[in-house]
């Protein structure tokens, strides 16, 4: 019993030791100067932040009006950031809330930290408290009950004790998992040489047998179009089955031009036979109109003749 009461006291007392711990990491990451004037600056401290190319971060810092007896409605809270992040950052805000708590917020375009022996640092710049008329106000940042955080990476992580005991740059985030739902579709597989070219001689013919009135198609010949526009709708289709199609559609127009020949054929055969019967039979054929034989001369001759017989 007495072993037991032992260890339970031992583990209290080592949870009350590492208590401060933590605190003591942060205010060690943590400078804050000249506070008492109602300006002060806040210069980061973290090893290794150089090298891992840090350039985002946040910090939450707790601001407490010297004079307890101020009305905090009044009281604006803010930052003046120092060169190194006007000059790197592409966003530097602050955002203060019942002038108490002031949150910032930055992030930059290259690494902000500046390498040192005594651990790489970053002045954040000068923060203040001021009433409604503008004036400073005295204050004090408890850094003990403020937050600093990094981004390593894709994830924000709390500096702590062990980032600032880490010799070698903090603590290290494991590789992210690739989200599945994220991959990359896999390449295409190239496209078969022959089959493109037998893919192309089917649009051409299908233009072409498109290009022939509706009204005017075979239903074998509309099969024909409609199985080539199938087939080469399908990205997936054969050569079999493109060049079954081809040929289709090939011997579907060849039949369509032969029979439009034909009758073409019958039509102008029509209208010659009257001709050669009327040539076989010796029979002049009938003058059409426009025809240029002499006859007015013949007439007028005629006329004139009987006319002096007359006299």
């Amino acid at each position: 019993m007495k072993k037991y009461l032992l260890r339970m006291i031992m583990a209290v007392f080592v949870f009350i030791a590492m208590l401060p711990v933590k605190v003591l990491a942060v205010e060690s990451a943590i400078e804050v100067t000249g506070k008492d004037t109602g300006a002060a600056t806040v210069k980061l401290t973290l090893p290794n932040a150089a090298s891992e190319g840090i350039s985002t971060f946040s910090l939450s810092l707790m601001l407490e009006p010297t004079d307890g007896g101020i009305n905090m409605d009044e009281i604006v809270s803010g930052v003046e950031f120092g060169d190194r992040i006007k000059q790197e950052a592409k966003v530097q805000t602050s955002r203060s809330h019942q002038g108490k708590m002031l949150n910032i917020y930055v992030a930059g375009i290259a690494p902000l930290f500046t390498a040192g022996a005594d651990g790489d640092t970053l002045e954040v710049g000068e923060v203040y408290m001021r009433n409604a008329a503008g004036e400073n106000v005295p204050f004090q940042i408890d850094v003990g009950k403020s937050e600093f955080s990094v981004v390593r990476g894709r994830t924000t992580v709390k500096i702590g004790e062990d980032d600032l005991n880490n010799s070698s740059g903090g603590t290290p985030i494991p590789p992210e998992e690739p989200d599945p739902s994220e991959e990359p579709d896999p390449p295409a597989e190239p496209v078969d040489p022959e089959i493109q070219a037998v893919r192309e001689q089917l649009k051409a013919l299908l233009e072409k047998a498109e290009s022939i009135p509706e009204g005017n198609r075979t239903p074998s010949l509309q099969a024909a179009i409609d199985k080539a526009k199938s087939v080469l709708g399908n990205p997936d289709a054969t050569l079999e089955e493109l060049k079954a199609a081809l040929m289709e559609l090939e011997n579907e127009l060849a039949l369509y031009g032969s029979t439009v020949g034909s009758e073409n054929q019958t039509e102008d055969t029509g209208r010659e036979q009257p001709r050669k019967t009327q040539r076989q039979n010796g029979t002049p054929p009938a003058a059409k109109t426009g025809d240029t034989d002499p006859v007015i001369p013949y007439a007028v001759m005629i006329v004139l003749c009987a006319a002096a017989l007359m006299a």
